[in-house]
């Protein structure tokens, strides 16, 4: 057997242990949650809009911290400061230990919707350790202190 045709067996074993993504859902993260976690300040935040005219925040974005709620629990994720940056202190990617965030936002879609708030439209994605897309949502992305 030469090397190429072993390397090949090889290649075709390891892609048949790779499990297919797995999409979860995030939960919404409630006041008691950032209490909590005393994760409070100016950022970018992904809103969920809900039929009755309220939003579930699905995750926290920092300067020097996100957050997301997965199966009930509260996981930090650390901002890759190598992202492109978003406005009030917040980036576009943040690493945690079994998945990653990307956010995006349409800048000219912008309105202020408070004094030191800016809503835009936006989207969220999820990725899993292997880079896969296990999440993904459009709504709000809100900006401000």
């Amino acid at each position: 057997m030469s090397e190429a045709e072993r390397q090949e067996i090889v290649a075709d074993v390891k892609d048949a242990q790779i499990v297919p993504a797995e999409e979860i859902s995030l939960d919404a993260i409630d006041f008691a949650d950032i209490e909590q976690a005393d994760i409070f300040g100016a950022g970018c935040n992904f809103l969920r809009p809900r039929v009755s005219g309220r939003s579930d925040l699905l995750f926290i974005g920092m300067e020097d911290i996100g957050a997301i709620k997965l199966n009930g629990r509260l996981q930090r994720l650390a901002p890759d400061k190598g992202s492109t940056k978003l406005p009030y202190l917040g980036w576009t990617k943040y690493d945690g230990t079994t998945h990653s965030v990307r956010l995006s936002l349409n800048e000219r879609s912008g309105r202020q919707t408070g004094e030191e708030v800016t809503d835009y439209n936006g989207s969220i994605t999820l990725r899993d350790g292997r880079d896969r897309i296990v999440f993904e949502d459009r709504g709000t992305v809100q900006c401000g202190a």
